[in-house]
């Protein structure tokens, strides 16, 4: 791999064994298009500033429901940052076989004809409800060539745990934050962690000592809290949080396949707490 070009994704901290990553992204030449100087970005040799949220014009769907919103242009970009569009459009056209992009508003138009909507209807009411179905696998018919519903044809059993890493390491969703887009005051000091008090590590462990959640493939300092009803072997740490503030738990989180979907096994990951 010679280049790697990262726009608004913050990949190096929201992947296991994340180090690694780290270590992988310097040997190419990295170009990352950011607002923030995040884990991903520390890892480029070029740092292009995008024009942000309310700084350009901009159609936004949700996962969670079935309205499609505009993002109106609020103020103008600061210093040299551009949309993104226009960083793309610039470079296609600086390429030995250069790629022509269509005008911005077509593009815009463009991606609203999957959903039988209209920018113009959407700019004069902000949003949208999408035609799409309400209820997914309406009368409870299935993509399948049967139209039912297909168990999985094999599961795979949990293999057998560790002695030395009893407990099972939860990366939860934040309230406040989505993944990694915290901002950086709130992440000063040691990344808080969540137990039981009938976690078998809260009666061994003294809080007197520095507290390490450690894995396989590494251990990092943590602040120990406790939390009603949880499991007894759990042990909670919010997802999202800076390789270069100490607070990613990726970090000491070794890659696994799930058994289904080729995705990754982040809730597999075992553990143990210890002083140091």
């Amino acid at each position: 791999m010679e280049f790697i070009w990262v726009d608004g994704h913050n990949v190096v901290n929201q992947v296991p064994d994340c180090l690694t990553v780290a270590e992988r992204f310097r040997k190419p030449l990295v170009v990352c298009v950011d607002g923030f100087m995040n884990d991903t970005a520390l890892t480029a040799d070029i740092i292009l500033p995008p024009a942000l949220m309310f700084e350009r014009e901009d159609v936004l769907g949700s996962f969670l429901h079935n309205y499609v919103n505009l993002c109106a242009k609020a103020v103008e970009p600061r210093g040299q940052c551009r949309a993104d569009f226009d960083i793309m459009r610039d470079l296609g056209s600086r390429l030995s076989s250069p790629i022509e992009f269509p005008e911005p508003e077509e593009c815009l138009k463009a991606s609203l004809k999957i959903t039988n909507l209209s920018l113009e209807e959407l700019r004069e009411n902000g949003f949208v409800r999408a035609k799409h179905p309400s209820i997914a696998f309406k009368n409870m018919e299935f993509g399948h060539q049967d139209g039912l519903y297909h168990f999985p044809e094999e599961l795979s059993p949990e293999p057998i745990r560790d002695p030395d890493y009893p407990l099972q390491l939860l990366t939860l969703l934040r309230g406040k934050h989505l993944h990694s887009q915290i901002p950086e005051d709130d992440q000063r000091g040691v990344p808080v962690i969540w137990v039981s008090k009938q976690n078998p590590a809260w009666a061994l462990l003294s809080p007197a000592e520095d507290v390490y959640l450690v894995t396989e493939i590494g251990a990092m300092q943590v602040q120990m809290e406790t939390i009603k009803d949880l499991h007894p072997r759990v042990v909670i740490m919010r997802r999202g949080g800076w390789m270069k503030f100490g607070h990613c738990a990726n970090v000491i989180t070794k890659p696994l396949n799930t058994d289904m979907g080729d995705g990754t096994a982040f809730y597999s990951q075992t553990c143990r707490l210890e002083n140091r």
